[in-house]
């Protein structure tokens, strides 16, 4: 990158008149070698990533006596995030369970009473932004297992 650097003059005439000068001979052309510490950061164009959490999507025989249990399901993205997520039936009636997304984590908190069911398949729902605005849909589908 060729950087032009120059030396200015302020004069200050009066209490409002402010001119800017250039000084003749004071530029000075330079190629400036590249570093990380004056490099110019790049765009962020890449959507946040589901890397893991609770259930996967298209998994079967989940066994929901267990999340009952742990009152919880949780989604991880590949980076901070801000959004909703719902938990719904596979027909997109929502459960009733509340939806908290906070930095890369998407929490699902069982209401009392709105415990999951035995053989049947739930769906993630929800939209995530990260902080660039790169925008993902979540939809992770999962069936929980037959009674024992």
């Amino acid at each position: 990158m060729k950087i032009l650097r120059c030396l200015f003059t302020l004069i200050q005439i009066g209490v409002l008149s402010i001119i800017l000068s250039g000084v003749a001979g004071d530029c000075n052309t330079y190629q400036e070698s590249p570093s990380e510490e004056n490099a110019m950061p790049s765009e962020d164009t890449t959507a946040p990533i589901l890397i893991g959490g609770t259930v996967k999507d298209g998994e079967e025989d989940v066994d929901y006596e267990a999340i009952n249990e742990g009152k919880t399901i949780e989604v991880t993205f590949s980076e901070d995030v801000s959004g909703n997520i719902t938990l719904q039936t596979e027909g997109g009636d929502h459960i009733g369970w509340i939806g908290i997304v906070e930095g890369t984590k998407g929490t699902l908190e069982l209401v009392p009473g709105k415990e999951i069911a035995h053989k049947t398949t739930y769906v993630i729902k929800g939209k995530v932004t990260d902080a660039a605005g790169n925008e993902t849909e979540v939809s992770i589908s999962f069936t929980t297992k037959d009674k024992a």
